[in-house]
């Protein structure tokens, strides 16, 4: 592992604001700098904020690697970006909506999490088509939203692909009750039928594995959330003041460390150094500072490679 990419969550915080900040974890050095999202074309600039007026406005989120590339999801717009130089490839040209989260590369498939209409978007060679949360079924043309809470009921945030089962994992925090629990859904790849797997944790973000349990990570109260799947068990371990920090962003990177992404709270006062992604080692519940990050305020999400 070699390569820490982040994207940021600045929208509303600073007039500059790059698709991805690339690092290299050897040398601790800022290595690339993506495109400025004002450059772009599509995100406005008032009283030198970015700030988001339009439904394609960018805002950075969701990355995954794909192949020799990687890809970076930002509301309606999906860029292709070379691993070796960090240079942009091209659009993407596929159906996405506001609000997108998480997305997924699975051969040749790309998942796409539309938080927007709680849909997970399916795209390949062959077509496209669309999962819908809320009817639990596949639909070809989702609900447009012309607002980001228009169809967002449910909030579906995070997806993880899960090769043992040949099924993607999904989050939802319910936008109708914010104080209810998490609900951990997946679905089956092979017939796209949906099953509830449990709740729990609170405004929960991304999905991972480890031998026989689902981690994630309960951004509301500072808190790593193990789930047993075979004893249907769950527990809870402190990693951050929920007050001053949030966790967004969880990748394992071995068979045996998970990372985890620590960004300043909206409500706390702003700062660039308060970004970081930490370490636990899983066999010995070992927690430490991986890197820390002194060019953003907040994370959206990363990858390491």
């Amino acid at each position: 592992m070699r390569y820490l990419i982040v994207t940021p969550d600045d929208i509303g915080s600073r007039s500059y604001i790059p698709l991805f900040y690339a690092y290299d974890l050897i040398t601790k050095a800022l290595i690339a700098v993506g495109p400025d999202i004002l450059s772009l074309g599509k995100t406005h600039n008032k009283n030198g904020i970015c700030i988001q007026q339009e439904l394609n406005d960018l805002r950075p989120f969701g990355i995954t690697e794909c192949g020799e590339n990687f890809l970076i999801a930002s509301n309606t717009t999906l860029y292709k970006f070379n691993k070796k130089d960090f240079s942009l490839i091209e659009e993407v040209p596929i159906q996405m909506f506001i609000d997108t989260h998480q997305i997924e590369c699975v051969n040749d498939t790309l998942y796409v999490a539309n938080t927007g209409n709680d849909t997970i978007g399916i795209h390949n060679k062959e077509g496209s088509v669309f999962f819908c949360a809320r009817t639990k079924s596949i639909i070809d043309e989702p609900p447009y939203s012309i607002s980001t809470y228009q169809h967002n009921q449910l909030h579906l945030n995070s997806i993880k692909y899960n090769p043992e089962n040949n099924s993607l994992y999904y989050c939802l925090n319910n936008n109708r009750n914010k104080d209810s629990d998490s609900e951990f859904w997946k679905l089956d790849l092979e017939t796209y039928e949906a099953e509830f797997i449990f709740s729990g944790g609170k405004h929960a973000h991304n999905i991972d594995f480890f031998q026989n349990n689902i981690f994630t990570l309960s951004s509301k109260t500072g808190e790593l959330l193990v789930y047993d799947v075979e004893k249907e068990t769950k527990s809870f371990g402190s990693i951050v003041d929920p007050n001053k920090l949030f966790l967004k962003g969880m990748r394992k990177i071995d068979d045996n460390v998970m990372t985890m992404g620590v960004s300043c709270h909206k409500k706390a006062p702003q700062t660039l150094n308060s970004c970081a992604i930490l370490s636990l080692d899983l066999r010995f519940s070992q927690l430490e500072l991986l890197f820390e990050i002194k060019d953003c305020f907040r994370i959206s999400d990363y990858i390491i490679f």
